[in-house]
């Protein structure tokens, strides 16, 4: 399990391929499924996107805003 904190989420990628956010003010908890193993994600700086690299080698950008995913193979970055 990957985890990411900020100063009120707990964001946590997982083998089982849910990305799950925990809102620590609140108690609530917000899953993603990605369908494949999350290796590690990456918060951007203003904290609206997530993004997660998983086992079938593509990054996935996660809009915590629109809640939309994007999926881009890594070997097109190359």
């Amino acid at each position: 399990m990957s985890l990411c904190l900020t100063k009120t989420e707990i964001i946590g990628g997982s083998v089982d391929g849910t990305l799950r956010t925990f809102d620590i003010r609140i108690g609530r908890e917000t899953s993603d499924n990605l369908g494949q193993p999350v290796n590690c994600r990456s918060m951007s700086n203003d904290g609206n996107c997530i993004l997660a690299g998983c086992l079938d080698s593509a990054l996935r950008l996660l809009d915590s805003l629109l809640n939309w995913i994007a999926a881009l193979p890594i070997r097109m970055l190359m």
